[in-house]
């Protein structure tokens, strides 16, 4: 009933007939009227229906539809009115509406004509969607007024949404986000009155590699065998470092029940003098599908306090250290354990600076023996500290300030300035009590081009054994003759008796 009521509703503002003859004033002359049916139903294909009219008096019928034919115009009490109404071909309900009169008493009688039903489905009946979550939209085109949606037990589609636009019907259903490793499949099937569409749906699978063991291995710095077994649905590779090999291999085939297929392999690492560890992924394509992390642990890690976030990420990237983001320590692995060798920045000519701007914490490494800074923004070099150093070689550090040498067996130690570099701060004081010879000598053409006006002083009061000192800094350009604009060398007043000094002309050695 509900839904005639709605299709009346519609249908009497589209295509309703008038009555006729009906008088615009009523004069009251008594009289009573019933109808057994106030209204009247018919289907797309027509039809005869009776009323009967009870009355006190003859009745009369007022009103006139050109799809519905009377019986009679008028009667007596007790008599069928009886409506032929002719089939409706159209998509779209019809109204025709009649009045019955006996005396001043009227009653209405409504006449309504069901369409012919429609659906018509515009969009595909079938579609894919991916593992993730998404959205199918279907549309229609139809005259039901109730559709009845159903998803073939497929508990993973439901109807979001459902919209008129240009004529069309629009039903929107969301697909939730896949968790099985099989491809799935459903069917919407949309109905009403009598009539039905379905859409196929495909999900695709979950792509997934995982180790059944769990995501982490950690064992001690002994000897060690692994086995991992890993569930998958797709080919994977993987890569394994150096310090893993690789012992045996096994696959079987893919399981129909899950959709996973295993491998079984073996791995052997040899004992090791400090901790490593690798996040061994496995791949589809350049995609990471899983992950699990092997570590060999040594029981006593030694850590580095490293300052400056891109030097950490370098360490990290070159194998020497794995930052902890947990703790915020980063411990030291084997490779950095025995590390000699470091440079940070860049040891050739360079338009751009890096932006590494301290190397504190590589005093932890043991068995560094040779440091190389170039071409960054580092302004203390302190190796007082580093256990097994014995050569420093920096280069055009434009904002270096201080160098401690400490007591380092280091007799040389070369500062220059090269390419592209010039100072930019205004002193720079050298530490070291061993120290012998200083080169902070530059030939840049930053320099010849007048950049270097920031540098005004050099101390080397705390270097009592030093004998050669050049901070001599020119162009490298003939084109060019501007110098820098050091104007003075703090030595101590020994110093001013003994130490063998390359300068500019106009730079100035004073006793301080």
């Amino acid at each position: 009933m509900k839904k005639i009521l709605s299709i009346i509703a519609i249908a009497a503002a589209l295509t309703a007939c008038s009555e006729k003859d009906s008088p615009e004033e009523v004069v009251d002359y008594g009289g009573s009227v019933t109808l057994s049916e106030k209204t009247v139903s018919a289907g797309p294909e027509g039809g005869n229906y009776s009323v009967k009219v009870t009355s006190d008096g003859d009745w009369r019928v007022s009103g006139f539809c050109d799809w519905v034919s009377l019986s009679a115009e008028q009667g007596k009490s007790g008599q069928d009115l009886t409506l032929t109404v002719a089939p409706n071909n159209s998509d779209e309900a019809r109204v025709a509406n009649f009045k019955v009169f006996a005396g001043s008493a009227v009653e209405s009688l409504m006449v309504v004509s069901l369409p012919s039903f429609s659906l018509e489905l515009l969009s595909n009946d079938a579609v894919s969607v991916s593992a993730d979550a998404n959205q199918v939209k279907v549309v229609l085109k139809t005259n039901v007024t109730e559709l009845n949606c159903d998803f073939g037990g497929a508990a993973w589609i439901a109807k979001a949404d459902e919209v008129e636009a240009l004529g069309r019907r629009v039903l929107s259903f969301d697909v939730a986000r896949s968790r099985e490793f099989k491809a799935r499949e459903g069917k919407i099937t949309i109905s009403g009155e009598g009539l039905s569409t379905s859409v196929d749906v495909a999900q695709a699978q979950r792509d997934t590699a995982f180790a059944v063991e769990g995501t982490s291995i950690i064992k001690g710095l002994e000897a060690m065998d692994i086995t991992l077994t890993i569930k998958s649905n797709v080919d994977i590779t993987y890569s394994l470092p150096s310090w893993l090999s690789k012992t045996s291999e096994e696959d079987t085939e893919m399981d129909q029940e899950t959709g996973l297929k295993t491998k079984t392999l073996g791995l052997h690492a040899d004992a090791c003098g400090g901790s490593r560890a690798v996040d061994l992924q496995f791949k589809q394509g350049s995609t990471v599908r899983g992950s699990v992390y092997i570590k060999q642990q040594n029981p006593n890690p030694v850590f580095a306090e490293i300052k400056d976030s891109q030097l950490a990420t370098k360490l990290q990237n070159d194998g020497w250290i794995l930052y902890d983001p947990t703790t915020g320590k980063s411990e030291i692995l084997e490779a950095g354990m025995n590390a000699t060798s470091i440079t940070v920045g860049t040891m050739s000519n360079s338009y751009s600076v890096n932006s590494i701007a301290s190397i504190e914490g590589l005093e932890a490494f043991p068995a560094l023996a040779t440091l190389n800074v170039g071409f960054c923004m580092v302004d203390k070099v302190d190796v007082s500290k580093y256990p097994a150093l014995i050569s420093v070689t920096l280069l055009s550090l434009g904002y270096l300030t201080e160098i401690n040498l400490g007591d380092k067996e280091i007799e040389k130690l070369s500062c220059k300035t090269t390419g592209y570099g010039y100072h930019r701060v205004e002193s720079v004081t050298f530490k070291g009590s061993k120290v012998k010879e200083i080169d902070f000598s530059g030939s840049s053409s930053y320099i010849g081009y007048g950049y270097e006006t920031a540098l005004k002083t050099v101390d080397v009061t705390a270097c009592p054994a030093l004998e050669k000192l050049n901070t001599k800094r020119v162009s490298s350009s003939s084109y060019y003759s501007s110098q820098t604009s050091l104007e003075t060398i703090y030595v101590t007043s020994a110093q001013a008796e003994s130490v063998q000094v390359t300068k500019n002309d106009h730079t100035q050695v004073v006793v301080k």
